[in-house]
């Protein structure tokens, strides 16, 4: 009588596999997170560049003035206020009503890619958005701008403002980097990952600084 013979796993090969298993897992996790870090910053840059090119695009054919705003660390008070989540990862883009001299949102709040958030502090002229100034001086401006529309009372932004002409009222950079906000304080994973989109303020040209 002839036996079948069955082929098998040893407890050694199993154990040999999973060990290997868990060596490939342990050095490709990391490596994963980078590249997703990366992929949402690159991500979140388009998006602010979209946002600014619409808001620009919008000034001009609108003929009124336009701004990106957004909020930060100094952004409280209000009604309703601007809560600590938005702060350094919101961005949302209003026009000027020249009839009634108020400022008016024309779309909705959006936000940065998970693993990306605004820079902070930064040198006068930078693109952090506690570096806001007021009007008239170089870098992101800042002001009182409702929370929303119909807002009884405003709340301090940084913005960048387009005009009719497509022109930015002032220079100005906005630096994001690789991290994450936790109770409105921003993070960064990687100082060394940071992209900073720059207007200009004669003909409102929009790029970008990748290091």
């Amino acid at each position: 009588m002839r036996h079948s013979q069955t082929n098998a796993f040893t407890l050694i090969e199993m154990m040999t596999v999973i060990v290997i298993i868990g060596i490939i897992l342990g050095a490709g996790i990391p490596i994963f997170h980078r590249i997703s870090n990366a992929g949402g910053l690159s991500a979140s840059t388009r998006q602010v560049m979209n946002e600014l090119a619409l808001a620009r695009q919008y000034a001009i054919t609108q003929r009124t003035n336009t701004r990106v705003v957004f909020p930060y660390s100094q952004s409280t008070g209000g009604s309703p206020v601007v809560p600590y989540s938005m702060w350094y990862s919101s961005f949302a883009v209003l026009s000027s009503n020249r009839t009634q001299q108020a400022w008016q949102y024309i779309g909705k709040w959006e936000y940065l890619q998970m693993g990306s958030t605004f820079q902070t502090n930064s040198v006068v002229g930078g693109g952090g958005l506690d570096s806001a100034v007021t009007p008239g001086s170089p870098g992101l401006q800042k002001g009182n701008i409702p929370s929303t529309n119909g807002a009884l009372t405003s709340v301090e932004m940084a913005y960048i403002e387009f005009t009719p002409t497509g022109a930015a009222t002032q220079a100005g950079t906005l630096t994001i980097q690789e991290g994450f906000v936790n109770a409105g304080v921003p993070t960064a994973t990687s100082k060394a990952n940071t992209n900073t989109v720059s207007v200009d303020n004669l003909v409102g040209h929009i790029s970008v600084n990748r290091p």
